[in-house]
C-alpha cells in the first residue's frame, strides 16, 4: 500500500514524541511507523516501508535513522510507558521469549536456534521481553535481543544468556509495575530467577520440568517420577472439567513450592 508522510494514521498517538526527534528524524519515525500499520503481509522491511512511501527518501535513509541514531531511546520508551499504562498495581508481568525468522545470513546478531514450534534449528533473531496485562490494558514493557556467544564475541558485544537478559528486564520493569504474579515458562524456572523472585517477595507461576528434582526427606527425585507415584483417587476433579488435580508443597533449590499436578503437566507457584 502506498502511502504520504502526511498520512496520519494514529492521529494525535505520534505527536507527544515530536520532541524528541530532529525535523527530518521526525518524517522518518512517521514513515516507520505508517509503513509498519499499511503494509501488506510482505512489506515490513525498511526497502519495502521506503519503496511505499511516494514523497519519501531512499531506503539507506531510513536504515541509517534506525541502526545510527542519535535520538534518546530510553526517553522514547519511557514516554510510551507513560502513555500506556494506567493501572500499575495489580496484574501479571510475562517474561518470554519470541523467535523472528530470517532469511539473510549476513544480518546482524543472527544465528540458528531452535525452534520448538518446527521442530528444528532455524535462522532468526530471539528477543527477550517483558509484557504486562492488567484487565484490559496489554502493555509490551521492555525486550532485548539474545545474541549466542560466538556471534556476540565476533560483533565485539557483551555476552548474556537468555536468564540473565530475563532478569535485567524483570527488574527495570518491576520499577514501573508492581504486579500480583511474575508469569514465565521452564526455561526461565532457574535458580537465579527464583532466587530473586523469593526475595523480592514476587509471586511467581511456572511450569517445572518433568526431570526437576525435588528433595524428599534426605533423598532427591524427579518431579515427573514423583507425581506418576500418585493414584487416580487422590486427585480432586475440578468442578465438571474433564480434568484432576493435586495440590502439594515440594522443595525445589532451597525453596518451598506449592505444585499443581494436573495429568502429568505440573505448575509450580510459591
Amino acid at each position: 500500500m502506498l502511502f504520504t508522510q502526511e498520512i496520519n494514521v494514529l492521529g494525535s498517538k505520534l505527536e507527544i514524541y515530536r520532541d524528541c526527534f530532529s525535523k527530518p528524524q521526525w518524517n522518518h519515525f512517521k514513515t516507520y511507523m505508517n509503513g509498519l500499520l499499511l503494509g501488506g503481509k510482505s512489506e515490513k522491511n525498511i526497502q519495502d516501508i521506503a519503496s511505499n512511501s511516494i514523497d519519501g527518501r531512499h531506503q539507506s535513509s531510513l536504515n541509517r535513522f534506525l541502526t545510527k541514531h542519535k535520538w534518546n531511546e530510553r526517553r522514547l520508551n519511557a514516554m510510551r510507558l507513560n502513555q500506556n499504562i494506567h493501572s500499575k498495581d495489580g496484574g501479571v508481568i510475562i517474561v518470554d521469549d519470541t523467535i523472528i525468522e530470517k532469511t539473510g545470513k549476513d544480518m546482524e546478531g543472527i544465528g540458528y536456534l531452535y525452534d520448538h514450534s518446527k521442530g528444528k534449528s532455524v535462522l532468526c533473531h530471539n528477543i527477550v521481553s517483558t509484557f504486562y496485562r492488567n484487565g484490559e490494558q496489554h502493555v509490551p514493557l521492555f525486550f532485548n535481543p539474545y545474541t549466542k556467544k560466538e556471534i556476540a564475541e565476533k560483533m565485539g558485544i557483551w555476552f548474556k544468556t537468555k536468564n540473565q537478559i530475563a532478569l535485567d528486564l524483570l527488574r527495570m520493569s518491576l520499577m514501573r509495575i508492581h504486579p500480583e504474579a511474575v508469569v514465565f515458562d521452564e526455561w526461565y524456572m532457574c535458580k537465579d530467577m527464583l532466587e530473586f523472585c523469593n526475595n523480592s517477595g514476587l509471586t511467581w507461576i511456572s511450569q517445572a520440568k518433568n526431570n526437576r528434582l525435588i528433595q524428599l526427606g534426605e533423598e532427591g527425585m524427579q518431579l515427573g517420577k514423583y507425581a506418576k507415584s500418585f493414584q487416580k483417587k487422590m486427585f480432586k476433579q475440578k468442578e465438571n472439567q474433564e480434568y484432576r488435580l493435586r495440590f502439594l508443597i515440594v522443595y525445589i533449590q532451597n525453596i518451598w513450592v506449592l505444585c499443581n499436578v494436573s495429568l502429568g503437566n505440573i505448575v509450580c507457584e510459591i
